[in-house]
């Protein structure tokens, strides 16, 4: 599949499958309490689903900042690897 085609997505299919996997677990066991417990745990913990929010922004951050001064260190090498690669 080219999914590059489908709506300008750009993940491979490994990305695509834990994109839909967490969404479809978090959505998913959300029902399931509800089901099973009436409500009640979701409505006293509703606190979890934002603060794993904040949390995953803070490690994206966190990582693209990590990530963008280690390839600036390395940008003549990681250029020159680039360059090699197109001209195959």
């Amino acid at each position: 599949l080219n999914f590059q085609s489908v709506i300008g997505n750009q993940l491979s299919c490994a990305g695509n499958i834990i994109m839909l996997g967490g969404i479809s677990l978090t959505l998913g066991s959300a029902f399931v309490l509800i089901e099973n417990d009436g409500g009640r745990t979701v409505v006293n913990h509703w606190w979890i689903f934002p603060a794993f929010a904040l949390l995953c922004f803070a490690l994206y951050r966190t990582s693209i900042r990590l990530v963008s001064s280690y390839l600036a260190k390395r940008q003549g090498v990681v250029s020159g690897l680039l360059s090699t690669r197109s001209s195959d």
